[in-house]
């Protein structure tokens, strides 16, 4: 970053978007980003960051003002990091994701007749987040919530969250106290908390031994909310559960005709109306019969295998974590479902599964690094039908040429707002011959 020199306040019109989703402006030709602004908006820049290419606008004043512009309903947006689009009504930050998509299938030459979008309820979805927790010496404090959207090292200071689930929301301002009354405030580096279909849960991570009173003043935390409150002193193998309405370590999510098991660590999706419809939609462009084998990449504990297993002959799930695996295994033995099963491969280095498949079909659900050795091996014909569930568009699109130039072609993309009130989306695509 270039050395500060004295600041001049100056006015920039919001020309565009990035693939972030921030705003795009220039000042005498050099590129500004800015967060909560509109195309078409001009606005005084208060303060920026300078950097060789381009500046990194972090207050403003509002000039002209989008007539899709909203009061946002969290006191500390602008500055929490937990979600960037409050400042839009819903129905702009649907086309705008729409828009971002579609620009970017179409630069790469993808080719598909729409991107179709799936809604989400604004506010009080999200079942899962990780805060942060940071001890302040000189207040005698902790601060609690997500870090600060332009200063990944400050905490933005919560006791409530309009993003989360109802019940995870009202909870954090007893966990804050509760914090900060122990004896090692200053060694809670985070809390998890999570929200199974009724049951809370709050993971507390410690870099300290807690005293007796500690652990007393935690069980009753947990008596008050009526949570399971686990504790973590060292890996995640360390974690156990303190207290709860009862003695259980996994939670069940029951879905349509089957149930996950979950525990603390596992990945689940955090929006559960909208994962419902995402598996839903999976299904559907699956289409699939008893006659139908079908390859489940980067499975998890089996999120998408046990409703392929309903109506398929036989499913194979894959991921590398062990004790994913377990869990995935565990699930199809609750389900009673003998034709799905789950290996350990590592996708991106074990590919040759792929190699010698005799599956027809195929749904791929990477992390947001996607699944480049995936792709560059699969054969073209080789699967009559491919589904891509995706969190990131832009590992999206490199797969997806990859699959196009093989002969797959894009007949169908819709995007999930999974993440209401944030840059990000979920994507499901589907590749056929």
């Amino acid at each position: 970053m270039d050395k500060k020199i004295d600041f001049q306040p100056y006015q920039l019109e919001i020309t565009d978007y990035d693939h972030q989703g921030r705003g795009i402006g220039r000042v005498e030709g050099k590129v500004c980003f800015a967060y909560d602004v509109f195309v078409g908006e001009i606005i005084e820049v208060t303060k920026h960051k300078v950097y060789k290419k381009y500046n990194y606008v972090e207050r403003f004043r509002l000039i002209k003002s989008d007539e899709g512009r909203v009061e946002p309903l969290c006191g500390v947006f602008g500055r929490c990091g937990g979600c960037t689009l409050q400042h839009m009504l819903p129905e702009v930050q649907r086309k705008q994701k729409l828009a971002l998509v579609t620009t970017q299938l179409q630069h790469e030459g993808l080719e598909v007749e729409a991107v179709k979008f799936e809604e989400s309820q604004p506010y009080g979805y999200r079942r899962k987040a990780r805060l942060s927790v940071r001890y302040n010496k000189r207040h005698e404090k902790i601060w609690f919530g997500f870090r600060h959207i332009h200063l990944p090292k400050v905490i933005v200071d919560i006791e409530k969250c309009p993003i989360l689930v109802d019940v995870l929301s009202n909870g954090l301002a007893l966990i804050k106290s509760t914090i900060n009354s122990l004896s090692i405030p200053d060694a809670i580096p985070q809390v998890e908390v999570m929200e199974c279909q009724g049951k809370a849960i709050a993971n507390i991570r410690h870099l300290k031994s807690l005293t007796d009173n500690d652990i007393s003043l935690l069980k009753d935390m947990a008596e008050k909310l009526g949570w399971f409150i686990f504790l973590q002193p060292k890996g995640e193998g360390s974690t156990y559960l303190l207290k709860g309405p009862e003695n259980k370590t996994t939670f069940a999510l029951q879905q349509k005709g089957y149930q996950v098991q979950v525990g603390v660590h596992d990945f689940m999706q955090i929006n559960e109306r909208v994962n419902e419809k995402l598996v839903d939609k999976a299904l559907e462009v699956l289409d699939l019969s008893k006659c139908d084998a079908i390859l489940d990449l980067f499975c998890g504990v089996g999120n998408f295998s046990l409703a392929l297993g309903q109506r398929a002959g036989h499913v194979l799930g894959v991921e590398v974590n062990d004790e994913m695996i377990g869990k995935a295994n565990n699930n199809a033995q609750i389900n009673q479902m003998q034709n799905v099963d789950f290996i350990k491969k590592d996708l991106f280095e074990e590919v040759s599964l792929l190699k010698t498949s005799s599956f027809n079909k195929c749904l791929i659900d990477p992390p947001r690094s996607g699944a480049l050795a995936v792709v560059e091996v699969v054969e073209p014909k080789q699967f009559e039908k491919i589904v891509y569930v995706s969190c990131n568009p832009q590992t999206f699109i490199r797969d997806a040429v990859i699959l196009q130039s093989k002969g797959y072609r894009l007949s169908e993309v819709t995007l999930f707002d999974m993440f209401a009130q944030t840059k990000h989306t979920e994507l499901l695509a589907v590749f056929t011959l």
